[in-house]
Parts: structure tokens; sequence; C-alpha cells
């Protein structure tokens, strides 16, 4: 092998890893670390449709790392104004690390259009192994919708879980063609294992809904 190929390959594996060990570093830096305690109630929801913060340039290296891996090329996603918001890392026990992160589309059509709030899963070798989402608001000329989510024990076995309430008001043509009024009020619950998300059983939903209260219906 001449000198030139081997300075090739070494040239080439040398940036390889590091736009690899670059991202993983930016990544632990930018989330700041939560111990999650069986007494912690994280509440994460819509922002109420204030995007004055939105910026699609502001973090293009953490856009590359979810979006394409471990690479250092350009990301499609924030060229097309899409872009992430690192909020909180949570150790979910074992081998497994959630990372919270709020991420919008500026060029989103809606009248107003709250920032998607997502929690990744990653094993310890930094592969994605599921999302799942937390939080969303929208809302047009007439129907409204809004997703919050807490994560808590709400079983009691001293594990995190997320309860989630979604929540809307639409108006439908019924067969006459006349508006009818429709709405949703849902809670749903899940805990994370070696499989992923699961669902659990939500108890006392009147109870939980006096407790965990979404923003619109309850300023």
């Amino acid at each position: 092998m001449s000198m030139r190929i081997f300075i090739a390959i070494f040239v080439f594996v040398l940036c390889a890893a590091l736009c690899k060990d670059f991202n993983h570093m930016y990544m632990r830096s930018k989330f700041p670390k939560h111990v999650f305690l069986p007494t912690d109630t994280l509440h994460f929801g819509p922002d109420h449709f204030n995007t004055s913060d939105w910026n699609s340039k502001e973090i293009t290296d953490l856009d590359k790392f979810l979006q394409n891996g471990n690479s250092c090329t350009g990301s499609v996603a924030a060229e097309n104004g899409y872009f992430f918001k690192p909020l909180m890392k949570i150790d979910f026990g074992g081998a497994d690390t959630g990372y919270i992160v709020a991420e919008g589309d500026t060029t989103d059509v809606w009248i107003y259009e709250g920032k998607n709030t997502f929690i990744y899963m990653y094993d310890d070798d930094h592969l994605l192994k599921q999302k799942y989402q937390l939080a969303w608001g929208g809302a047009g000329e007439g129907p409204w919708y809004e997703t919050d989510s807490w994560i808590l024990d709400l079983n009691t076995d001293h594990k995190p879980d997320i309860l989630t309430r979604e929540t809307g008001e639409w108006l439908l043509p019924d067969s006459t063609g006349e508006f009818v009024f429709n709405s949703q009020d849902d809670l749903t619950a899940v805990t994370w294992n070696d499989t992923g998300f699961v669902k659990i059983e939500v108890r006392n939903e009147d109870s939980l809904k006096r407790i965990y209260k979404t923003h619109f219906r309850h300023k």
C-alpha cells in the first residue's frame, strides 16, 4: 500500500471519528441532565402559540445528529426551516437515556402552531430506539388541539411514566350539511422498558383530569 493511500485512509477514518465524537459531545453539552426522582412531576405543554423564538439556524448541529445520525453533512430539515431546541436529558435506568426536544417548522401554514415536544430514547451506543410525542398545540379558523404530558411515577413503582392528555374542539358537517360541534379529552399513559414504550392502565380519570390540566381549558 502506497503512503498516499495510507494517508488518505487515515484522514478518512479520522474525519469520521471526529464527526461522531463531535456530535456526541455536542448533544451531551446542550441537554441539561435531570436525575428523575419518584417525587418528580415534569410538565411539557405547547408554547401557547408563541413563535417569537423560532430559529431554524440556531442549532443546526443537533439537527444533524438527530436527522442524519453520526454525520457532518448538512441537514435538509435545517435548510427547510425545521429546528430543534434541547430541553432535558433523563436517565430512565439501565442503558437507556431520554432526550427531550422541542421542535417545529418555521414555514407551517396554520394560524397558530405550538412547538412539538418529543422524547427520544437512545441506548448506550447513541442509537435511536424510539421517540414519543409529549406536547403539541395547534389552531386554525375554528379547530383547536392541544397535547400535554407529565413525566411522573404514576403507578408508584419508582419508575418514570408518561401521562398524556389530548384535548380538542372542532366543527364537522353532519349528513344534512349542518356543522356539528365535536370535542375530545383523552388520557393515556405509557412506561418505558426494554421493548420500548408500553401502555399502562389509567385509573381515576376524572381525578387525574382535575390535577393535570391543559392550558387552553384552565388558564
